[in-house]
C-alpha cells in the first residue's frame, strides 16, 4: 500500500478518522487489502474472521441464515467488527456483489486501537444491541420497516 491511497484513505473514513493521523505509518504495516470478484465470498457465518474489513471499493451483502439480505455496504462501510469484539467469528455470511477492495485491520491491533483510543472504542458501543439473531450487525444494517411496529398514518 502506498500512503496517497492506502492508509490515508483508511483514516479517512469514521471512525478511523478519530485515530491520531501520526498512527499510518505503523498501520500501514500492519494493514493488507484484500481484493475480491463479484460473487466471491468474504466470509461464512461462524467462520473465524481474519479482522475487521472496511470497504475501499466495491460492495458487499451481508446474509442470515436462510440467505435473508440483512445488509448491503459500500466504500467507508465497516464488516467483521461486531464478531472481532466478541468470539472473533463472523455472525452473518457475506460476499462481494461487485468487484470489492478491502482494508483488513488484524484483529489484535483493532482491540488494540479500541482499548487505547477511547473515542474510537467508543464508536463501536454505540447501536449494539446484544442480540445474536438475524439482525446482530446492528441497528445500520436494518430497514426502516424492520423497524416499525404499525403502518404509519400520513
Amino acid at each position: 500500500m502506498t500512503a496517497q491511497t492506502g492508509i490515508e484513505a483508511l483514516l479517512r473514513h469514521p471512525p478511523f478518522d478519530m485515530l491520531p493521523q501520526d498512527l499510518g505509518p505503523d498501520l500501514e504495516t500492519r494493514v493488507s487489502r484484500r481484493r475480491l470478484a463479484g460473487g466471491e465470498l468474504l466470509y461464512e457465518k461462524g467462520q473465524p474472521l481474519a479482522g475487521v474489513m472496511v470497504i475501499e471499493t466495491g460492495a458487499t451483502q451481508s446474509e442470515a441464515a436462510g440467505g435473508t439480505v440483512v445488509s448491503r455496504r459500500g466504500p467507508g462501510d465497516m464488516l467483521g467488527q461486531r464478531g472481532i469484539l466478541s468470539d472473533g467469528r463472523a455472525r452473518v455470511t457475506t460476499r462481494a456483489i461487485e468487484p470489492t477492495t478491502v482494508f483488513v485491520i488484524p484483529p489484535d491491533i483493532f482491540r488494540n486501537l479500541v482499548r487505547h483510543h477511547p473515542s474510537f472504542g467508543a464508536w463501536f458501543e454505540r447501536g449494539t444491541t446484544g442480540d445474536d439473531g438475524p439482525y446482530a450487525t446492528g441497528l445500520t444494517a436494518l430497514k426502516v420497516a424492520d423497524l416499525m411496529s404499525a403502518t404509519p398514518v400520513t
